[in-house]
């Protein structure tokens, strides 16, 4: 039996390395076990390489707006998705390679293989020669999750994927169906369009992006609509099958049978918590509706084990995972800190991108509020209109008891940095007059942020309809 770990660790992606960085920092002796990849979903299939793919092609977009620019272009521009794989993948190991090296000179020990519980204090790990066990004091669970498959007819037809798989095509195809217009639905059809794959999406809900703010997603459809996706909601997909041109999905609307043809169907439906081979139940930690139950220290029924990430609730974003995981590994060596989810971000790296903080104007409004909302255009920014990226607006959600911020949205250019100054406002508890009394420089897009504050307010002076 080797000597005892203070914090044991199953998983290495954001919420896993985090929390082994953390507790390394505080002197702890540290063991993080992954069965494939550190870096975990994120780093490897999911934001970083899809990010490096979707900068690509909004750089094509940008070049293609040259003549509007005042440039001539004397040849054109195409897109070579062999090329853009390249280097997604590329940008992946190089990454992939500065966590693991910070691991290792954080003095990290890490194994490869399938983690489970061996026992209440103990870590059994399996590879190829067999299994070891280690002896830790606290462990942290953080397996992840993976794309959940529907029990769907012909769910197992080639062709169909999940983003996963997507991210490992050779070629673009020339239709795409995508069901799920969740954050991973939307991106990926807002990647492929614009590589001019022709996209349908198909959403069981009555509107895309059913967790962002009604506004902004009636506008973000509009626009999607406008360059030629074909977005169907309110729908319920009744089977996919192999077609004499590739596949075929049958759907119903309205009680009305249709079908979509697609040579590549896209799975993005969620994401399942990796609870499966943990040993949770031989421990005794508990599971509630396939998910991992913590308290608001992150710590499970089991008082030394800890649990972060998706497996908390089937999917998330990195963020909120890293932060799990560095308060849980204060925690396992003798803290007590809270995440503020109040405070998070979340953002979705569509064109225009989507980020938002706190509540929306519908939650405020059925929690009680009095809620004062203010809005702001891309379009009557300078400094949007000198980029070209008019298309978008910022919500601001008020309390007018308080003057407190309850809710930032916005859709538009760099929404996900733009975003930073909204959490941290809200985070630290700003008034819109505070807010409102805050220079920003100018011509910037942060002033887009100002003037919506300003506008709930009553006072935006850059926007025609401002109340007196």
């Amino acid at each position: 039996m080797s000597e005892e770990f203070e914090v044991g660790i199953i998983g290495a992606g954001p919420g896993g390395y985090a929390a082994a960085l953390r507790a390394a920092q505080r002197g702890a002796r540290v063991l993080l076990v992954e069965r494939e990849q550190v870096g975990g979903t994120c780093l490897n299939w999911g934001c970083i390489p899809t990010k490096a793919l979707l900068a690509t092609a909004e750089l094509g977009e940008k070049i293609q707006q040259a003549a509007e620019f005042g440039l001539r272009l004397t040849g054109s521009v195409e897109f070579d998705w062999a090329a853009m794989q390249a280097r997604q993948r590329g940008l992946v190991q190089r990454l992939r390679r500065g966590v693991e090296y910070l691991l290792r000179a954080r003095g990290v020990t890490l194994l490869r293989g399938q983690g489970q519980l061996g026992g209440p204090h103990e870590i059994a790990v399996t590879t190829d020669t067999g299994e070891e066990r280690f002896p830790v004091r606290s462990l942290i669970l953080a397996p992840g999750s993976q794309p959940l498959r529907p029990p769907l007819p012909g769910v197992q037809t080639e062709g169909v994927f999940t983003s996963r798989d997507l991210l490992q095509l050779d070629t673009l195809p020339d239709r795409l169906v995508v069901l799920g217009a969740g954050p991973v639905g939307m991106e990926f059809a807002h990647l492929f369009q614009t590589l001019g794959v022709a996209v349908t999406v198909l959403e069981m809900l009555p509107r895309i992006l059913p967790a962002e703010d009604e506004t902004i997603v009636a506008e973000l459809t509009r626009l999607f609509r406008r360059r030629g996706m074909k977005l169907f909601t309110a729908v319920s997909v009744q089977r996919i099958r192999a077609g004499a041109h590739g596949l075929v999905v049958h759907y119903t609307q309205k009680g009305e049978e249709r079908e979509v043809e697609a040579e590549v169907v896209l799975l993005a439906v969620g994401r399942q918590a990796n609870i499966e081979n943990l040993g949770l139940e031989e421990v005794g930690v508990r599971v509630k509706q396939g998910q991992i139950a913590v308290d608001e220290h992150l710590r499970t029924n089991v008082p030394h084990i800890y649990a972060v990430g998706d497996v908390l609730r089937g999917a998330g974003d990195a963020h909120t995972a890293l932060a799990e995981g560095l308060a849980a590994a204060e925690n396992a060596l003798g803290a007590r800190v809270k995440v503020d989810y109040c405070s998070l971000p979340n953002c979705i790296f569509t064109h225009p991108p989507i980020a938002r903080v706190g509540l929306t104007e519908a939650q405020a409004r059925a929690q009680g509020y009095a809620v004062q909302v203010g809005t702001f255009l891309y379009r009557n920014s300078g400094q949007a209109l000198a980029l070209n990226e008019g298309e978008g607006l910022v919500k601001v959600v008020r309390d007018a008891q308080t003057d407190h911020l309850l809710g930032v949205h916005i859709l538009g250019a760099q929404a996900p940095s733009l975003i930073g100054e909204a959490v941290l406002a809200l985070r630290l508890g700003a008034t819109g007059k505070l807010l409102a009394r805050t220079v920003h420089a100018h011509p910037t897009l942060p002033e887009v942020f100002a003037e919506a504050v300003l506008d709930s307010l009553g006072l935006a002076l850059h926007q025609v309809g401002s109340r007196p």
